[in-house]
């Protein structure tokens, strides 16, 4: 794996989703709107406790749920995304965004789910079939809904979150 291709990938699919990253240019819309914000939060060992946001759009008659937790702490953007189409694998990427180089061993990380909630890391083409996918959504410029039924993807995301904090620490 190239972890700053994977970083510079991830860049690009959360500028699709209006993701506020430090030097991304935001899109016209955003996932991380105060009417997306899930009743759910990311919970810490220090008590701390983040945003949810999730929204759903329609593509070709396909559903799409999008599921963005902030997972940042001590003032560095963080974030877990997860996006999931029904009767499909879904796809779940994972990155921390410092400017200064602290903290190299936060590796960027995208994934793909398989049986019984277990994931995988995705390889090169894969991810850039996640990134094409993601493209399209901009260029057809499809509106964000508020998410219905967020109990399953929140349940994902927090799943595929687990597995990157067991791959990487």
């Amino acid at each position: 794996m190239n972890p700053e291709l994977t970083k510079q990938i991830i860049r690009h699919i959360y500028n699709c989703l209006g993701v506020k990253l430090p030097g991304i240019d935001m899109a016209n819309y955003s996932i991380m709107q105060p009417e997306f914000i899930l009743p759910y939060k990311i919970s810490f060992e220090d008590g701390e406790q983040n945003d949810i946001w999730g929204v759903q759009l329609d593509m070709d008659h396909e559903m799409i749920k999008i599921v963005l937790a902030d997972c940042s702490q001590d003032g560095v953007p963080e974030y877990a995304l997860l996006v999931a189409v029904r009767d499909a694998p879904s796809y779940a990427a994972y990155l921390c965004y410092n400017e200064f180089g602290q903290d190299e061993d936060i590796k960027p990380m995208i994934a793909c789910s398989l049986q019984q909630g277990s994931w995988a890391e995705c390889s090169v083409f894969l991810q850039a079939t996640f990134l094409s996918g993601m493209e399209k959504l901009r260029e057809i410029n499809t509106k964000f809904e508020n998410l219905k039924e967020p109990e399953e993807p929140y349940k994902y995301l927090i799943n595929f979150i687990n597995f990157y904090q067991e791959t990487f620490q």
